[in-house]
């Protein structure tokens, strides 16, 4: 009876190990992604306030008032 206790005992502990290490995989994948993430905002950040992208246009309001008649 030992040797089938030993090898179910075994059995057992890979099932564990796996789960384990699939555990661990996960959590530093949701790790990465959300540092990953970060990094993308960071960078996007700053290339916005660098004034990245198209130029700005800035409201004129008197732009498109009418001009008297005379």
């Amino acid at each position: 009876m030992e040797p089938r206790v030993t090898k179910a005992g075994e059995a057992i502990g890979e099932h564990v190990e796996t789960a384990t290490v699939a555990t661990a995989s996960a959590a530093e994948r949701s790790l990465m992604v959300a540092l990953v993430g970060f990094a993308l905002g960071y960078l996007a950040s700053l290339w916005i306030h660098a004034g990245g992208g198209r130029p700005a246009r800035i409201a004129d309001d008197k732009a498109n008032a009418k001009v008297p008649s005379p």
